[in-house]
């Protein structure tokens, strides 16, 4: 278990105060008491990711062969064993570093959260909810952008919502609150599904809508995130690779 610190930094109000621009930095701290075992002992044998994007690269891309000959070279397994703490936080890579060396934009280290620890994904600005409450921390521009350009579709490419820190006041059941993640490269929407409370205050609990990864049968809307056009996968799965170095 990680504790997630999410801080607003360089915070700027625009526009007369109904926009504001800040940096979302993320910090995890390992909770050694909410965990079972040693991240930096214990191993986890699983796909080798790094060697999986490789073989990918092969199929179509100016590394095509210098990658074939690499993994002819190193006979990568499709499997790999590292620590939890390498997983997680990055290991240097044979075979990414060997092609750093032809091709210097690939990181040679690998890990499902490098880099991400201490650091922000960009910057955003949000409306401030003066002229509306409704636009509460809604989002306007990502890095400069009021939209994605990694699906194929408009609707797809929609920066949606807040980033899910913070929501507008007055909530009701019976609405969709949408965010938008940058780890998942798209927005997507909550719906309500049960009520509680926290330290005594009432809340309500709302979770991902089974339409946000359903397939295309079932929300043919999620066609935009085809990529490439048409290679849809199944339900629950989104592809990720367009915004993760291929990944």
């Amino acid at each position: 278990s990680f504790r997630e610190y999410r801080p607003r930094v360089h915070v700027q109000f625009l526009d007369n105060g109904t926009k504001v621009s800040a940096l979302n930095p993320k910090t995890y701290v390992f909770e050694p008491e909410k965990s079972v075992g040693d991240p930096e002992v214990d191993l986890i044998r699983t796909i080798n990711i790094p060697a999986v994007t490789a073989m990918e690269w092969t199929r179509s891309t100016p590394l095509q062969f210098a990658t074939e000959v690499l993994l002819l070279l190193y006979q990568e397994s499709l499997f790999t064993v590292h620590s939890v703490h390498e997983l997680l936080w990055g290991y240097r890579d044979r075979l990414l570093s060997t092609i750093h060396v032809l091709h210097p934009e690939i990181d040679p280290v690998f890990g499902l959260f490098s880099k991400m620890n201490g650091s922000d994904d960009g910057e955003y600005v949000f409306l401030s909810g003066e002229t509306n409450y409704l636009n509460f921390s809604r989002i306007v521009e990502w890095k400069g952008k009021e939209s994605l350009s990694w699906w194929t579709t408009e609707a797809c490419n929609m920066i949606n919502g807040t980033d899910g820190t913070s929501f507008h006041p007055l909530i009701s059941k019976d609405e969709n609150i949408y965010i938008f993640s940058s780890d998942f490269c798209r927005s997507l929407f909550l719906v309500y599904d049960s009520s509680g409370a926290v330290a005594g205050v009432p809340t309500f609990r709302f979770v991902p809508s089974s339409m946000v990864f359903a397939n295309t049968t079932v929300n043919p809307a999620n066609a935009g995130f085809c990529v490439p056009a048409g290679n849809c996968p199944g339900t629950g799965v989104l592809n990720v690779s367009v915004c993760r170095q291929g990944a």
